[in-house]
Order: C-alpha cells, then sequence, then structure tokens
C-alpha cells in the first residue's frame, strides 16, 4: 500500500494554543495558562527535557491558608475545547484510483475547568470521534481495505462505533495542609525525558506513536498523591492505579516515583505494578553538556513477554494465521533511549531546535517479517516493532511577526530492518 496522508489542518499553531485546556500545572492558585488540549507531538520534539509534572506542580505552591481567609479567584470555571480535522487519501498499489481509501477524521475535545477555590480543582474533559467516510457502525476502513485483511488473515473486522463517545479526563485535585497534592480521577501522567519514545511511560497503556499530530490515548484512572521533598528541589509521588482491576481489591495496580536535583541536572526513578503483573522499574536522567542538552531513560521489565511471530514462510493464497507463532521472552528485559538537543537562533527573536535520540527495545523483533501478523493481531505498536531505532528532527518558529507558526522536519529509522 502506498500511503499518500493529505492532512488538512484547519487550526493554526496559535489557534490550537488558544482553544486548548488549562495547564494542569497551573494548580494551586496560579493563573489558568491555556496550552493545546491534545498534545501535538512534533511541537513535544522542539522542546528540551524537563522535570516530570509532580516536580512542576509542586514548586508551584504558594504559602498561606486560603482555605482560612476565604480567597476566591475571578473566574471560577472555565468553558473550552478543540476542534480538530484531518483528511487522507491511500491508494492501493494495485487497485484503481476510485479504490483509493478515502478518510476525514474528526476529533473534538470538550472541558469545563472549574476553580471555586485555589486550593480546589475539578476539570472534566470529553472526546468525540467521527468520521463521515465511515459506516455508522461499521469497520473502522473502507470495505477494499477492510476485505484485503480478512483475505491476508482470515479474521473479520471487528465493528466500531462511528460517532465514538470517550471520557478522557474526570479529575479533582486539593490538597491536604500544603504537604500532601492529591488528584483523584482519570487524569494523564507521563514520566520520563524521551521525546520520540518514552520507555518508562508505564501508566499510558498505549505507547505514544510520534507520527500522530494529535496525541489521542486517554488518561489513566488513578488516586495520586504527591509530596514535595526539602533537600534537592525533590518530590515523592505514589498512585494507586484502577484500570485492570476487574472490580477487584487484588486486582489494583500502584506506581511510585522519587524527583531530585543533581547538580545542574535532574533524576528520576520509579516503579510501577498492575493487576498483580511483575513490577516495572524505570529511571530518567537530564542535564546540560556544554551547549547541550542531554536526557537518557532506561525502563527495565521483570515479566515474560510474548511477541507474534511467523513459523515458515507464507505461500500464495495462505492466510497469516496459517503459520502464527509466538516468541515469548522472559525477563529482565532492557528498553533504553539517549539523546541529545541543540537550540539556536536562525534569525532574531526566531529559535531552532536540532536533536538526535536513540533507543533500544529487546522485545524487537530481529526482523520485519512478522510486522503484518503483530499489526493484524492487534499487537503493533509504532516504532517499538524493532531492535534498534534512531531519529534526527530540525525544528524552527516561523519568521512571521506573532511567531504563529513553526516547521518540523524529522526522519525515523528503524536499524533493524533499515527502514526509514
Amino acid at each position: 500500500m502506498k500511503n499518500l496522508a493529505l492532512f488538512a489542518a484547519c487550526l493554526a499553531a496559535a489557534s490550537l494554543a488558544a482553544a486548548g485546556r488549562p495547564s494542569e500545572d497551573a494548580m494551586f492558585g496560579g493563573p489558568t495558562a491555556p496550552v493545546a488540549a491534545a498534545a501535538v507531538s512534533t511541537s513535544a520534539v522542539a522542546g528540551a527535557p524537563g522535570r516530570g509534572s509532580d516536580a512542576q506542580e509542586l514548586a508551584r505552591v504558594d504559602q498561606g491558608d486560603d482555605f482560612s481567609s476565604g480567597a476566591e479567584v475571578d473566574n471560577p470555571l472555565t468553558l473550552g475545547g478543540l476542534y480538530f480535522q484531518q483528511a487522507s487519501v491511500s491508494p492501493l498499489e494495485g487497485y484503481d484510483a476510485g479504490s483509493s481509501m478515502l478518510q476525514a477524521p474528526l476529533l473534538f475535545d470538550a472541558f469545563m475547568d472549574a476553580r471555586p477555590d485555589p486550593r480546589l480543582r475539578g476539570f472534566v474533559q470529553a472526546r468525540l470521534t467521527y468520521d463521515p467516510t465511515q459506516p455508522a457502525a461499521g469497520t473502522p476502513t473502507l470495505a477494499t481495505a477492510a476485505t484485503l485483511k480478512s483475505e491476508a488473515t482470515g479474521v473479520t473486522p471487528t465493528p466500531t462505533a462511528n460517532p465514538e463517545l470517550a471520557l478522557d479526563q474526570a479529575w479533582l485535585k486539593f490538597d491536604v495542609g500544603r504537604r500532601i497534592f492529591v488528584t483523584a480521577g482519570r487524569q494523564h501522567l507521563k514520566w520520563g525525558v524521551g521525546h520520540y519514545w518514552n520507555p518508562t511511560d508505564f501508566l499510558s497503556p498505549q505507547k505514544l506513536d510520534p507520527q500522530q499530530l494529535v496525541d489521542e490515548r486517554l488518561g489513566t484512572d488513578m488516586l495520586r498523591l504527591a509530596m514535595p521533598l526539602p533537600v534537592a528541589n525533590g518530590a515523592l509521588t505514589a498512585a494507586a492505579l484502577f484500570d485492570g482491576s476487574d472490580g477487584r481489591l487484588g486486582g489494583l495496580g500502584g506506581a511510585f516515583r522519587a524527583e531530585m536535583t543533581l547538580g545542574s541536572g535532574e533524576l528520576g526513578v520509579d516503579a510501577v505494578t498492575q493487576g498483580g503483573s511483575t513490577p516495572k522499574y524505570g529511571a530518567d536522567l537530564s542535564f546540560p553538556l556544554g551547549p547541550l542538552d542531554v536526557y537518557a531513560e532506561a525502563a527495565l521489565l521483570t515479566g515474560g513477554y510474548s511477541v507474534p511471530t511467523l513459523n515458515g514462510n507464507i505461500t500464495a493464497g495462505q492466510a497469516l494465521t496459517a503459520v502464527a507463532g509466538v516468541d515469548s521472552y522472559g525477563g529482565p528485559l532492557l528498553q533504553a533511549c539517549a539523546g541529545a538537543s541543540y537550540d539556536f537562533a536562525w534569525r532574531e527573536n526566531r529559535q531552532a531546535t536540532l536533536g538526535l535520540e536513540y533507543f533500544y527495545n529487546s522485545l524487537g523483533s530481529q526482523n520485519g517479517d512478522a510486522y503484518p501478523l503483530m499489526i493484524f493481531e492487534g499487537d503493533y505498536q509504532p516504532y517499538y516493532l524493532g531492535r534498534h531505532y534512531v531519529a534526527g528532527y530540525l525544528s524552527a518558529e516561523g519568521p512571521d511577526e506573532g511567531k504563529h507558526s513553526s516547521y518540523n522536519l524529522s526522519t525515523i529509522c528503524n536499524l533493524t530492518d533499515g527502514s526509514l
């Protein structure tokens, strides 16, 4: 299949920023600081690695007792959202132009942000997805592609809802004596410092696809407690994880993270166990090195994992499932990334960033023969299929007076199979 993605960006970068949800880092008493309603991955790539969200939140703690003083905020309720429309045409090799796949997915996020008190905040965000080119309740692709997939695998695609409504976030934030900060409900929490790859992002069931213009992953249900440390400008975080519990107390998961500064660098270590599974451990480090910002993170997976593979060669007309097999990996397994970025002024008052990142994935396949099977069986994780990857990028602020545009040039190479 030759894929020609023609993205219709109906919102400029400035519109995205204006329509976005308020920053979750501006928790207690700070002014509302709108950001994009969903993380635009290409924009995130341009930034230098930074502290985890817990340390940023705790660094904003104000002094005094607003509950006792009866302090009020000027705007206790904010409503907003993001409308994002795309369109793509994908010609199919060996078919006429009329059989090309046409898709026009719409993503709409709407949020309510309530701050009745500087130390109390509630946030709800719902997501609507809809594609007018697809059936109201059918396969997520056109009939031609669905037929090809069925012929290749012998499996009929599962129908999906169109339109589909989902709950992205629903949380409440408050503090206990200004020493313990609580976030309860469905929320986003990212750990680690990687740009393209983020092996320690344990709290999201799906890895980020760096090619997606908008991060469409939904939030995770948890009860999170954060506490600042008096030494090393640090913070401790503990969380009870409700996703995957199957309604059982013994199915609850747990997460822990410690963050601190080391000279001019920043270090974070974390551990997660969920639903009775074996623990996962992670660490990340970022620091300046001359003109460079250098960062690295690593995840240690202690349990066993299985990856689909092919037992033999596929003959003409044979379904992939006829030669499907499984490769089993025992722990511990390592996933790690490391990179560096360089910021410079490409003209007066205009910044640019040049970066390079490497990723090692011990769960990756040694060749690409099993990729189609992994995709068709739902085990596809973009850019987590191979063993070795490298990525490079150059991003820059646009020359327009209002800085409403930005430019990104990037490439990702799978060193294992040579594709890029």
